[in-house]
């Protein structure tokens, strides 16, 4: 290194208090000041990657599958595996895949010519059915964090609703003296979805749709009476 850090950054009018020593991929060691990065032999500002040099950059990084890297996408917005901050900082990317047996891809940046994501097969398919579905991280939606937070918020929040409502209806039915508090209500319902169920099934078995709501004083009385084995009124 021929030049020492204070020197790099003033060269570039950059602050030398924060910096640290890389070797890029090019061979050549390099400092760099947040996300700026400045060749220690030289001065100069290390430039960036296009199509040719991301690819070049991945053959160099994985040399025994430089027969089958290939470029895969250019990518001016996040995919569904570039979507923390952390990768959006370095859009846009280029998408490399390696041709590997394990699918891999790398995503290079065309601003700053670094790898800044890796991803594989594996990893994609227990990532989509993990953390995506999770979170709902679908990629048009997670792209608006403003609306995907809202969302996300105001779902939670439906769901804490539905939940304690369920809570508070359970121990309203619940009653020490009677095995169902709302025995009436509650046969009549329950008759009905299982007698349309059957009609959807078997509609010959039933001759009259009426029969669905209309039911006989004595039915009830019956299902009624097993519901509740004590009570012999």
């Amino acid at each position: 290194m021929t030049l020492s850090p204070a020197e790099a950054a003033k060269k570039n009018e950059l602050d030398p208090k924060r910096f640290r020593v890389e070797m890029f991929y090019d061979g050549r060691p390099i400092y760099r000041f947040g996300n700026t990065k400045v060749y220690a032999d030289t001065g100069g500002l290390v430039d960036g990657a296009n199509a040719l040099q991301a690819v070049d950059i991945v053959k160099r990084w994985v040399p025994q599958y430089q027969s089958t890297v290939r470029y895969d996408a250019y990518l001016e917005d996040s995919d569904q595996w570039t979507l923390q901050q952390a990768q959006r900082q370095f859009m846009p990317l280029h998408r490399i895949s390696v041709g590997d047996p394990a699918g891999t891809n790398y995503y290079v940046s065309e601003d700053t010519g670094e790898l800044v994501m890796k991803t594989d097969r594996r990893g994609r398919f227990w990532g989509f059915w993990s953390a995506v579905l999770h979170w709902t991280y679908f990629t048009p939606l997670r792209r608006h964090g403003p609306f995907w937070s809202a969302l996300i918020t105001w779902a939670g929040l439906i769901g804490a609703f539905m939940c304690l409502s369920g809570m508070v209806a359970g121990v309203w039915r619940f009653s020490p003296s009677a095995r169902f508090r709302l025995k009436g209500v509650f046969c009549s319902a329950s008759m009905q979805m299982a007698t349309a169920m059957s009609l959807a099934i078997a509609p010959d078995c039933l001759p009259d749709l009426s029969t669905i709501f209309l039911l006989p004083r004595a039915m009830r009385e019956r299902r009624s009476l097993f519901l509740d084995p004590m009570r012999r009124d």
